[in-house]
């Protein structure tokens, strides 16, 4: 279980790490070294993303179905794969994946299953914000609402009478 979480916040942060290169950019340019480079990564991804390919479960969820923060990282990661190939035709476990995420969603704006409410919605948001689908965005705005009303407001309502 530990082992699951894990490789799932570092394909995440791997993915974040390599980066997106501008649209159109070509991999042929810059040094041989930066090809092979370019090439090793992709390559590390290809593998990482057909792990999570077949450790889907069935409903969607990657590793615990009451986090949807992890299949939320797991997502990102999807969408910040370097070629681009997975956010122009996503495959059947990243459509998956969105639609467990979709179940999560409470009528307070919340995303999440048991308990950390909070991290749950962030990391959720991201991947919903990540996947540029703007059918997302009245529970983008539910979400950022029911966090923005989590937070603490010492001193007068509203005012910014407080230092913390």
């Amino acid at each position: 279980m530990r082992r699951t979480i894990l490789s799932i916040c570092l394909f995440a942060f791997f993915l974040l790490l390599a980066g997106v290169p501008a649209k159109g950019a070509d991999l042929q340019a810059g040094s041989p070294s930066d090809l092979s480079l370019k090439m090793e990564v992709q390559h590390a991804i290809d593998k990482a993303l057909q792990w999570f390919d077949r450790n889907q479960d069935p409903a969607g969820f990657w590793s615990q179905p009451e986090y949807p923060a992890l299949t939320g990282l797991v997502l990102t990661g999807y969408m910040g794969e370097p070629s681009g190939k997975i956010k122009a035709t996503p495959p059947e476990s990243v459509v998956k994946g969105y639609q467990y995420l979709l179940q999560c969603v409470r009528p307070d704006g919340s995303i999440y299953v048991k308990d950390l409410a909070n991290y749950n919605t962030s990391v959720v948001m991201m991947a919903l914000l990540a996947s540029y689908d703007p059918s997302y965005e009245p529970i983008l705005r539910r979400a950022r609402n029911y966090l923005v009303g989590q937070q603490d407001d010492f001193g007068k309502a509203g005012a910014l009478d407080n230092p913390l």
